[in-house]
């Protein structure tokens, strides 16, 4: 994701709703471990009409699978 702001879950634990391209959704991560890791890129940019911000990577390694979110 992109954003104006790292993100620093500090004691909180994130989970993250996840969408393909194909439309399906998933969960990643939970309350208990383990917990997915969060990697913030900062982005500035030479040119002023560039777009300034932080791309924010998120990854699991689990032996249980992302949880697929049904409608």
């Amino acid at each position: 994701m992109f954003r104006s702001k790292k993100l620093l879950p500090g004691a909180k634990k994130f989970c993250f709703k996840v969408t393909t391209v194909t439309g399906s959704q998933f969960l990643i991560g939970s309350s208990e471990k383990p917990y997915p890791v969060i990697q913030n890129e900062e982005t500035f940019p030479s040119a002023a009409s560039g777009r300034a911000g932080v791309t924010v990577t998120v990854t699991l390694t689990s032996p249980i699978p992302m949880l697929a979110i049904l409608d």
